[in-house]
């Protein structure tokens, strides 16, 4: 089913009076009321819900309880209440107040909800009104009625948006400047935890496992649609589940605050990296390479006792298969980010993998038996295993930085890779590369504009943040992305 627009906005303004709410009068907000809509309020502890009883924003009629106010309305109210003193007893910053707002704040500090009919393209959105001191304020909207939208109940539905919608309100109040990765991937991973039976992260995760060969931290420039983004809650999830600290993602937070740790403006990838050294004596390196361990233990092979908790519930990780004796010339190997291989050893008593080139060194490798799940040790260059009929190699960059490797694979017995490495060990880097345009991925990332830049960095004209950076059509801020996430709902 369609799930969260993805609206993003250029920012680039400070403390200025808030956009068109979705009831300004004559706005043109993407999502909106109609200019004859009566829009009514209900008010509860932290939060305001705006509606219409009548026309197509209208919502469910029903009022069991006889208040005067419609039980989804008061559903709606009751969830976005609940969820906000959860994230607070998790120690996480609430909302920004929009109290000292110039202009439309929906009528006093509460936070607004807004419900409107989507048309089946989407189903909430958290907008910003105005930005100040690297944080934002802001609301969300909603849909007005799911008729059509196929989840099991209005109260599962209510509280996925309500619990992805406020994590986006909740990182608002801790920086505007992250991109989507972090913002879509932790905000799948608290809807998890707030409900585990949401089961968030396992139906986002295929966004990650389809793609394990793009840089972690990094979204698709100048795409409409990258599931890639919430699929990266598998990595705050394995991240939460490996070390043991579910307060690991409010520290991370916290680390992105301007300023903070001394630094003026962070970015989510090299304050994890301090974070992981300083509180977890670990380094990102040996956690990726973990992480990329882990991947393999899902589905039928799961195990919980070795890997992710849930992992019988997320799909196979994506692996390229191969027919032994095995080479892929000069694929590009991203950093922080995993080629993986499946093959059967077919008769070999030994399967061997060797990388070679200049780029070689920089790499992992690591082989695993996938009908028994055992595993090799972590190498570098070369690496062996007895042979299985079915085996599956990890190519890992774990590097969180710098520019991406180019180097060959040979796979099979020791025989056929000297072979292999024969043909390839001349090969120069340099002119491979000069016909290379670094904007875009190779055969295994084909519609991937994926840049070489470290430390997080985006291709330039990337958009800076996930939905959590939205605004709401005023003229002056023009529409970079507008991205529907496509996704069935689960069990």
């Amino acid at each position: 089913m369609l799930r969260h627009a993805v609206i993003l906005m250029a920012l680039g303004w400070a403390a200025i009076a808030n956009a068109d709410r979705p009831d300004t009068p004559g706005t043109m907000a993407t999502f909106r009321f109609a200019e004859d809509d009566v829009v009514e309020r209900a008010d509860f502890d932290r939060v305001r819900v705006h509606f219409t009883r009548s026309g197509v924003n209208s919502v469910p009629e029903a009022d069991i309880d006889e208040t005067g106010v419609p039980d989804f309305v008061e559903l709606v109210g009751t969830s976005y209440d609940d969820v906000l003193t959860v994230y607070a007893s998790w120690g996480f910053r609430l909302p920004r107040s929009d109290a000292d707002l110039e202009d439309d704040n929906g009528g006093d500090e509460r936070f607004d909800v807004y419900l409107v009919d989507f048309f089946g393209s989407a189903d909430g959105s958290f907008q910003t009104d105005a930005c100040d001191g690297g944080t934002c304020i802001g609301y969300a909207v909603q849909e007005n009625d799911f008729v059509g939208y196929g989840y099991p109940s209005l109260e599962r539905a209510v509280g996925i948006l309500s619990s992805h919608e406020l994590f986006h309100a909740v990182q608002a109040a801790y920086d505007d400047g992250q991109n989507s990765v972090v913002g879509e991937g932790t905000a799948v991973w608290a809807s998890d935890r707030f409900n585990p039976r949401f089961r968030e992260v396992p139906a986002f995760a295929p966004g990650y496992f389809e793609r394990a060969d793009r840089p972690i931290d990094q979204p698709l420039v100048g795409a409409v649609l990258d599931a890639f983004g919430y699929g990266a809650s598998v990595f705050f999830t394995f991240l939460t589940e490996h070390l043991g600290d579910e307060d690991l993602v409010l520290r991370l937070w916290e680390d992105c605050v301007d300023g903070a740790r001394g630094v003026e403006d962070p970015q989510w990838l090299p304050a994890l990296i301090a974070m992981l050294e300083r509180d977890y004596d670990t380094e990102f390196e040996t956690i990726f390479v973990e992480f990329a361990t882990w991947n393999w233990f899902t589905a039928g092979r799961a195990n919980p006792d070795r890997a992710y908790a849930e992992g019988i519930r997320y799909p196979e990780v994506n692996m390229r298969d191969a027919t032994l004796p095995f080479e892929d010339v000069r694929p590009r190997h991203f950093r922080a980010a995993t080629r993986y291989y499946r093959f059967s050893a077919g008769g070999r008593d030994e399967v061997r993998a060797r990388l070679v080139g200049d780029g070689a060194a920089d790499l992992r490798l690591r082989l695993i038996d996938l009908d028994t799940g055992a595993l090799s040790d972590v190498r570098g260059t070369e690496i062996a295993a007895p042979g299985a009929p079915s085996m599956a190699l990890a190519i890992i960059n774990p590097s969180p930085a710098g520019s991406s490797r180019r180097a060959t694979l040979c796979l099979g017995t020791e025989m056929e890779v000297d072979r292999c490495e024969r043909l390839h060990a001349e090969e120069d880097d340099a002119s491979l590369d000069a016909s290379f345009d670094s904007s875009v991925a190779d055969a295994h990332t084909p519609d991937a504009r994926v840049s070489d830049a470290g430390g997080g960095d985006t291709e330039p004209g990337s958009p800076g943040g996930g939905c959590s950076a939205g605004g709401s059509g005023n003229a002056f801020f023009g529409f970079l992305v507008l991205g529907i996430l496509l996704r069935k709902e689960g069990p």
